[in-house]
């Protein structure tokens, strides 16, 4: 036996997923992607205006026109326009018919405003609270950065058109790209957002249940697992089973799954923690010339373990303690203060320290001993208390855009200083390219703490004996390995859609029936839950001759895919005769459309590959057209309207006269 469900991998990114999942009865969307890589096409924004960056020659790709907002840095070209990032396309997935997204990390948690907002989404998103707190910090971060560039925001001169000229051409269409959301857009965000615990499960339907786990990667981050009354689907995202601050990562309970999607596995070989060495050992090299060291981070997350890192390494190399480690965000003071609020998110030695009493994390204890000193920018107090030589962290990691786009344009021309990228996300090939000509020492020391497939083969894989294994092509080749393992895998690629089998095993068995023997048969009738009444539940009279079991007779109606049981003297006349009322055939979409609007419905059709959806503006009401035509889902919240786009379904329908007519095609509604 066999459940099927439609998966479609609508990320670009294997590091950073987003998968969409189709159920019979409504679509769940597995994280949000928004990329930064389309900030690489930009020429970086500093604070104060500056010479090197704003005189750069002006060019044009076709050696004709000039076109002002065209820069040439080091032979490529760059726009100077405010950025703008890359999304998931619309033609691809419909926000309006999703009806829960799950968010497992920030990385995942910054691109939900891009889905939510002025997109007709009205689902459900589920995170747990550091997540959900922590992100909040990072785009309002990220929203006080892009309010700050002086640039225009629409482009007069149609680059994008000519892009595909440039030496260095954009790596997907820009003509998709979007502008940075505004602070009302986080606002309204936070609004449709439901707050988990570990390991607490929530019913999206009464056959669909979804529980958040650990993740060990960090503050709050987790995987997902989704149980139906028959499957349970694992889905892993950004994941660590390195000791760190969060919590460990759980495994106990995605054991004996049907199926399990990776996502997120790192392909690098070398070990964090050689890369850590290799890092604080150029940070101390660095100081000892007396050069400053500028690390560009995200403000939350790796960092609050980096602080612990940099002054043990300073003091370990007896380097001088009044070396100073500056902090520079808009939220730094606030994520350094979150970090420690959510002690019942973190490790057991971390979480152990609240109750000595003692801060969870030891850069409390450096801010007030002045080891670490925070700053929200540039200006002000940081311009004349900072200190020489020192260690800089601030954003962003793209080098685009943020405090370290001035801090380098200040302090590249020496080549004492050292600028670390640490973000195994923004690679220094990639993201550098302006910089070039710099002569401040420029270093990549990736700093990833995701799974790796060494970790994924022999602990996950092997341990947890999935079903079936889902990935990413982009790791194609490096899990290679899994074709010598007994397990069926599934390779899928970026926005293809194909239908993932759920497989059962069922063993055939012989059974010799003997006359009045009586013989229990397997059923492989998939498990329902339905409501029921207590008044219906206290008159029953289990019978012990039947193993406890007892007839019963009612009536069951199901309302929003819940399922509810009632004895029939419950039930008025009214109700049975429309229960009694069936109808086959196709529904055909164009007609039912037309009926609709002579109702006075406002439609719009939207069409999906195989799926059709109808979006009733004036009622806030969505049908869902599936199964060729065989499969009819209404989501309304007036009642009354919902019972007219029924009838109007019927209408477009055959009415059911004899059983002999009973066949495959009977429409559900």
């Amino acid at each position: 036996m066999t459940d099927e469900i439609n998966l479609k991998w609508l990320s670009w990114n294997a590091h950073r997923p987003c998968i969409l999942l189709k159920f019979d009865h409504l679509h769940v969307l597995l994280d949000c992607i928004v990329g930064m890589d389309s900030l690489t096409s930009f020429l970086p924004c500093p604070l104060v205006r500056s010479n090197r960056i704003s005189w750069q020659k002006k060019v044009h790709p076709y050696g004709k026109d000039v076109i002002p907002i065209l820069k040439q840095i080091n032979d490529l070209v760059y726009v100077e326009l405010t950025p703008e990032m890359r999304t998931v396309k619309f033609k691809d997935i419909d926000p309006s018919s999703l009806d829960a997204i799950l968010i497992s990390n920030s990385s995942s948690f910054i691109a939900l405003p891009f889905i939510t907002e002025g997109t007709g989404f009205k689902g459900v998103v589920y995170a747990t609270e550091p997540i959900v707190q922590l992100s909040k910090l990072l785009m309002e971060d990220l929203c006080d950065i892009f309010e700050q560039i002086d640039r225009p925001l629409i482009d007069e001169w149609a680059w994008k058109n000519i892009s595909n000229s440039f030496p260095n051409p954009p790596n997907s269409d820009p003509n998709y790209w979007k502008s940075f959301y505004k602070r009302i857009d986080i606002e309204n965000c936070m609004k449709r957002v439901k707050l988990l615990f570990f390991r607490q499960e929530i019913a999206l339907s009464e056959d669909l249940r979804i529980t958040p786990y650990s993740s060990g990667h960090s503050i709050g981050s987790c995987n997902w697992l989704l149980s139906t009354n028959q499957h349970k689907i694992g889905y892993f995202a950004a994941s660590s089973l390195r000791p760190s601050h969060p919590k460990p990562m759980e495994l106990n309970s995605f054991n004996n799954l049907d199926a399990l999607i990776l996502t997120s596995i790192h392909t690098n070989d070398q070990s964090p923690d050689i890369t850590v060495y290799k890092f604080t050992s150029a940070v101390v090299e660095t100081l000892k010339i007396g050069g400053n060291v500028l690390i560009p981070v995200i403000s939350t997350g790796l960092i609050y373990d980096l602080f612990e890192i940099i002054v043990k390494a300073i003091e370990v190399n007896n380097l001088s303690r009044n070396i100073p480690v500056y902090f520079i965000s808009s939220i730094a003071e606030s994520s350094l203060e979150f970090a420690n609020i959510f002690s019942e998110w973190l490790s057991d030695d971390k979480g152990a320290r609240v109750y000595k009493p003692e801060e969870p994390f030891y850069h409390s204890e450096m801010l007030r001993n002045r080891r670490i000193r925070v700053y929200d920018s540039l200006h002000g107090s940081f311009s004349k208390e900072c200190r020489q030589p020192s260690i800089v962290f601030a954003g962003h990691p793209s080098l685009r855009i943020g405090e370290i786009v001035h801090l380098l344009d200040l302090w590249g021309g020496n080549s004492k200083n050292a600028i670390m990228i640490i973000d195994p996300d923004y690679p220094l090939e990639t993201y550098y390219s302006p910089y070039k000509t710099l002569a401040i020492r420029a270093y990549y020391f990736p700093i990833e703490t995701r799974l790796d497939c060494n970790q994924v083969f022999n602990k996950i894989i092997k341990d947890l004996t999935p079903k079936q294994v889902l990935y990413p092509d982009e790791y194609s080749s490096s899990f290679s390995t899994l074709n010598a393992l007994p397990i069926p895998t599934i390779c899928f690629k970026q926005n293809e859609e194909f239908k993932l089998k759920i497989i059962t095993n069922t063993q055939t068995k012989q059974i010799l029936l003997k006359r009045k023997e009586n013989e229990d048969l397997p059923t492989f009738i998939p498990w329902k839950r339905v409501k029921v009444d207590y008044e219906v539940l206290k008159h029953l009279k289990l019978k012990e001759k039947f193993g406890g079991l007892c007839p019963i007779k009612g009536h069951i109606s199901t309302t929003n895919n819940q399922l509810e049981f009632n004895f029939n003297s419950k039930i008025n006349k009214n109700e049975k005769k429309i229960s009694k009322q069936k109808f086959i055939g196709r529904l055909n979409v164009i007609t039912f459309k037309e009926l609709l609007e002579k109702r006075e419905f406002q439609c719009e059709l939207i069409q999906t590959g195989d799926e059709e959806t109808l979006i009733i503006k004036n009622y806030s009401a969505r049908i869902r057209i599936i199964q060729g035509g065989r499969r009819t889902l209404i989501n309304c919240s007036d009642e009354i309207k919902r019972k007219e786009i029924q009838l109007a379904v019927h209408e477009c329908l055959t009415k059911f006269v004899s059983p002999e007519l009973i066949n495959e095609t009977n429409n559900k509604i």
